[in-house]
């Protein structure tokens, strides 16, 4: 299901991807990359042209190699009540189709969500700090 975000003045739905996780004795690539697959396969029907997803910083290199785009902004999520967080991991984005570019703003993006009730929480030994508001356009 598409979530609504903004990135700066633009408002746009973008899919979710998470949770991957490949056992340790199983990281020689070829299931982690049909898992990704798989999961891009199912986000192409959900009618997005983007899909979002967060990631520790050494894992942004990764990523990068299957097609997503490190977001150079800080993210801020909404959690339950209103409250709002600079989400601590790394944010990526990929196309879903072709030609589906991230929308301008704020260097990469300013990007705010209401993602804190789809799930993805604050993991602990980030390297980023939290704090309030839109992106700055910069990473701390």
């Amino acid at each position: 299901m598409p979530i609504p975000l903004s990135v700066g003045d633009a408002e746009l739905a973008v899919v979710g991807m998470g949770g991957l996780a490949v056992a340790p004795g199983r990281r020689d690539g070829s299931l982690a990359r049909a898992l990704l697959e798989a999961a891009f396969d199912h986000a192409r029907t959900l009618g997005s042209a983007h899909a979002l997803a967060f990631c520790r910083p050494r894992l942004v290199p990764y990523y990068e190699r299957r097609g997503f785009h490190e977001l150079a902004a800080e993210v801020t999520v909404e959690q339950p009540g209103g409250r709002l967080v600079v989400m601590p991991l790394r944010t990526i984005w990929a196309p879903l189709h072709d030609g589906a570019e991230w929308p301008a703003g704020g260097g990469a993006a300013a990007l705010a969500a209401d993602l804190g009730r789809q799930g993805p929480r604050n993991e602990e030994g980030s390297d980023r700090k939290p704090g309030r508001g839109r992106s700055s356009g910069h990473r701390p």
